[in-house]
């Protein structure tokens, strides 16, 4: 599969609006047929100018505990003896929820 840049991307998918076929459109590209049907089932509703390719890499970012959650863990560490499974599960007997990572 050939790497293409956000301004191909935009293009291949302004051709396929316009109604040219994929083969055409693989064939001036240099890309397979599927590679543009799945660019195509990806991009189709989104509008002009709005297409952000590649996409993001890598596992998506989470915020940081809030104070609440971070006194919450503290507490607990201090209330009993053991580590950070049996402090997780106190936590989420009490009603707070943390994720585990």
């Amino acid at each position: 599969m050939k790497k293409l840049d956000q301004s191909k991307v935009e293009c291949i998918v302004e051709e396929k609006r316009k109604g040219t076929k994929n083969a055409i459109i693989a064939e001036t590209m240099n890309i397979s047929i599927i590679y543009v049907q799945k660019l195509w089932a990806r991009f189709k509703n989104t509008p002009k100018g709005m297409i952000v390719f590649p996409a993001p890499m890598g596992r998506p970012r989470r915020s940081l505990p809030t104070r609440n959650e971070q006194s919450a863990v503290l507490w607990t560490r201090r209330k009993i003896s053991g580590g950070a499974n049996r402090i997780w599960s106190n936590l989420k007997n009490v009603g707070i929820s943390i994720l585990r990572e």
